[in-house]
């Protein structure tokens, strides 16, 4: 699976930065809001927000292509995408979030998920 996060990375010309935070927390509750901190402080304010979750938009290709499109077009500095933990993602980032975008209601491992979204990217260059 590495190989192919690493070949779509190699083949994606648009600036790209994969970055993984993992809470050092045990407790299910604690670890939710520690990894919501870490992914606070990763988010660049002005940037598209797009978080995945099983309970989010499903998209053809060629319409995640087009959202990209849009975002480029009206000067969107920047496209974040987030992968939550084993818990989800916290209310208050689902409420921040530009598109919340489900690759179906099936849950996928985060490498899995984290290839999906990268081929998604790929085609949408």
């Amino acid at each position: 699976m590495a190989a192919l996060q690493g070949d779509y990375i190699k083949r994606i010309t648009w600036p790209l930065r994969l970055i993984e935070l993992e809470s050092s927390k045990k407790e299910d509750s604690a670890r939710l809001s520690d990894e919501h901190r870490l992914i606070e402080a990763r988010l660049k304010s002005g940037a598209f927000l797009i978080l995945l979750d099983e309970r989010g938009k499903t998209l053809r290709s060629l319409e995640f292509a087009r959202t990209l499109e849009k975002c480029a077009n009206q000067g969107t500095p920047h496209v974040q995408c987030v992968i939550g933990g084993a818990q989800g993602l916290s209310d208050s980032l689902r409420a921040r979030a530009d598109l919340i975008l489900s690759f179906g209601a099936q849950t996928w491992p985060h490498m899995l998920a984290r290839v999906m979204l990268l081929e998604q990217i790929y085609r949408a260059q």
